[in-house]
Formats: C-alpha cells, structure tokens, sequence
C-alpha cells in the first residue's frame, strides 16, 4: 500500500490554549468526519508540555487547567495516531519549540491515496495558524540566529564610532546613535523579546509591553532627536 511523509515548517506563531483547541478539535472531530471510517476506533492522541527539564504528557488540552502556560514553557508537542488496521493509517506529528528551526508538522500516511490525503491534512492544520501568526520571522530570518550575530558588533562598533565624533561632530555624532540604537534593539529583540515561536505565558505578556515601549521611545528618538533637525536643516537652513 503506498505511504507518503511529508514535513512542514511551523510559521512565526503566538500559542495559545485556543489555538492548541482548535488544531485538538480538528484532529478528533472535523478529520474524522472528513475521512471517516477509515480511520478506524484505536485513536492514540496526546499532548506534552515542556516545561525546562520536566515534560507533562496529557490526554488533551482541557486537562491542562492553567489558563496561560507556564514561563518555563520550552515546547508543545500534538501527537495523533491510529491503529495500523485502520484503512487509512495517519501518524501526525506538530511541534512548537522556542527553538524555532525545530518547530515543524510532520504527516505520514498510507493509504491507495496517501499523497493527498497527508497534503490535505497539513494544510487544514496550517490554516488553523493562519489566525495566531506573528511578525516574528523577521527577527529570525535564519536557522541560526544570524540577525542578533550581526547586529550585536555593528550596534557596539557604532556607537563607539559615535562617541569617537561626538567632539568634532555632534550632528553627526546624533545619527550613529541612532543607528546603534536601531540595530542594538534588533539584537535585544530577537534574542530575548520576538521568539519565532512565542507562548501564552505571564512573562511573554511583560515582554510584549516592553517590546512596544521600547520601541517607541527608540522610534520616538529617531524621528525626533535626528530626522526632524535633519529636515528642518535641509528645507530651512539651520
């Protein structure tokens, strides 16, 4: 019987128990009203929470009580199977991990229509995404944390060029700090406060609010201590 695996990469994401219920909802009734009887009555689900060196393993979300998971969360992981007399034979596989190059979807299927059946599979689950996704890939464009690596020297060589001319040239001067100030920012963000993949916990809430306010009193200097002395400079004259 042909047998078709496929392996998805998790997209920048906020998880949250309403999205870990909706993907559960999915799994147990929208798939199985979908494919049927097929899928047979021996239905392995589970989920197992992360949490630094200790893993939970429950039946399902609900039994999680907590309303926002723990701040040592690290990883959530769904697991669904089914018996190997089912005709329709699924092993699925969605992991949420801080460490966002090992956050994927993984569907393996065998059946006489295994390729569409795993397809159509992985992209129902990626749809349910859809609604928690984060701008987050843009702090971790790469595999490895290749924007903080950059960022981190030319923030510092920056700034230590700018106190460098702060004597002969103020102005400047002024326009260094910005820039360090910008990618200095870019580091602390992606290191610490734009997860690729973030969870619902009390300290991802304190950083999000601190995110936001740093970044407007960066954006505010930046507007205000550099761009707007520059235009008035250039359109007036002093």
């Amino acid at each position: 019987m042909p047998k078709f695996s496929l392996e998805r990469r998790i997209p920048a994401c906020f998880v949250s128990k309403d999205l870990l219920s909706g993907i559960e909802a999915y799994l147990k009734t929208e798939m199985s009203v979908k494919l049927g009887e097929s899928l047979g009555d021996d239905i392995d689900y589970k989920v197992s929470i992360k949490e630094g060196i200790a893993t939970e393993t429950l039946a399902g979300v609900t039994d999680y009580t907590p309303n926002k998971f723990s701040d040592g969360t690290k990883e959530i992981e769904l697991r669904w199977s089914n018996g190997y007399r089912a005709a329709t034979r699924l092993e699925i596989s969605i992991d949420f991990d801080r460490e966002y190059f090992l956050s994927k979807l993984k569907v393996e299927c065998t059946e006489p229509m295994a390729r569409e059946t795993a397809k159509g599979v992985a992209d129902a689950i990626l749809r349910l995404l859809d609604s928690h996704r984060t701008q987050n890939w843009f702090f971790n464009p790469f595999k490895f944390p290749v924007t903080a690596i950059l960022a981190a020297p030319l923030a510092l060589g920056l700034l230590m060029f700018a106190i460098l001319r702060f004597a002969g040239n103020r102005e400047q001067s002024f326009y260094l700090l910005s820039g360090a100030a910008f990618m200095g920012w870019i580091y602390f963000s992606a290191q610490y406060f734009r997860p690729f993949i973030s969870f619902d916990t009390r300290r991802q809430q304190l950083f999000d609010r601190a995110w936001r306010w740093f970044s407007l009193g960066i954006l505010g200097f930046i507007v205000f201590g550099t761009l707007l002395p520059f235009l008035r400079k250039v359109l007036v004259g002093f």
